[in-house]
């Protein structure tokens, strides 16, 4: 058990239904207040946040906003960027049930979504359909879990949120926040809404993640300086992976599950690069193939030693403020 106390009252009601997860007052009562919330998730949020570009959307319109996901302050990041009321939907457990912030994430407007459980998932649809009906907006990470790629601006999407646009008639806003593990500030992006009405699902989806991946390529073509290839020092690489170990470790977790940190998107018939290295690793080098296959088996070695989440799970008991 974690010595962490729990949010008593959103363990309660993070798994009620749809009807019953809020009242029509509760949503017209968050609409009325919701200037006053942004206002202090922007005080709140640990770094200032810039805002580079934001659409010129129209007033009292609700709009399913779609957001990049690389750095765990991005929930507070967008809710403060966006200007009107917008709920957010939350498939991390373990800070609904303990981070004290998520009392904030509550008074905002807040849907709960267990990733891992099809009844949830069908009820947190049903819930954001409600929220979008009544006129308000709704915030998603669509990528599902943190972006942790080297290459890929923006990651595989899950399809919700067409059938969410195409049910409801909401356009899609894409949204980016950036912020580097050294940054002393949070940039942010938004596009124009996307109208989902007139595309196929494979159509919606490879237009919002292009979307998203160009406004992420945005933020950085503007905010960093551009340098050459042949001016870049040091293996890339291994900084990219202590850059993503800090993010990990310095996020103030409080249960040792991790699987809802890692259902990242797959779709059927496409081949991940993890399991690529876990087929590598059943080969035995020999003679033949040890020029090629060595090589890959160190690398991967030494990948693992700056795996967070695996460092997390494998000494989790050793870890402050850690169960015991």
């Amino acid at each position: 058990m974690s010595r962490i106390p729990q949010n008593r009252y959103l363990q309660k009601a993070k798994n009620y239904n749809a009807e019953r997860f809020t009242t029509s007052f509760g949503i017209k009562f968050r609409r009325f207040i919701s200037p006053l919330v942004r206002r202090i998730i922007w005080l709140a949020t640990d770094k200032p946040l810039v805002v580079l570009q934001y659409p010129k959307l129209e007033k009292g319109q609700r709009y399913i906003f779609a957001a990049g996901h690389s750095f765990p302050g991005e929930i507070a990041s967008n809710l403060a960027s966006i200007d009107r009321p917008t709920w957010v939907l939350l498939g991390t457990t373990d800070q609904v049930d303990h981070n004290p912030q998520m009392n904030i994430a509550w008074v905002n407007g807040l849907i709960y979504v267990n990733k891992r459980d099809t009844a949830s998932r069908k009820e947190s649809v049903k819930k954001m359909k409600r929220i979008l009906n009544n006129g308000s907006s709704v915030l998603l990470f669509p990528e599902g879990v943190l972006n942790n790629s080297e290459s890929l601006y923006c990651m595989p999407l899950y399809p919700g949120i067409y059938y969410m646009s195409r049910d409801t008639g909401a356009k899609v806003v894409p949204i980016v926040a950036q912020s580097e593990h050294k940054d002393n500030k949070i940039w942010i992006a938004a596009g124009e809404p996307l109208d989902f009405s007139e595309m196929d699902k494979e159509t919606a989806i490879q237009t919002l993640r292009d979307a998203l991946a160009t406004l992420r390529y945005t933020i950085c073509e503007q905010v960093y300086a551009p340098q050459k290839r042949e001016e870049l020092t040091g293996d890339l690489h291994e900084q990219h992976l202590k850059d993503r170990w800090n993010t990990y470790m310095e996020a103030k977790w409080h249960l040792p599950d991790w699987d809802e940190e890692i259902m990242t998107y797959r779709k059927a018939g496409f081949v991940a690069a993890e399991e690529v290295r876990a087929e590598l690793a059943q080969v035995t080098p020999t003679a033949r193939n040890a020029h090629i296959l060595a090589p890959i088996l160190l690398r991967h070695g030494e990948d693992q030693c700056l795996d967070a989440k695996r460092y997390m799970k494998e000494h989790w008991s050793n870890r402050k403020g850690g169960a015991k």
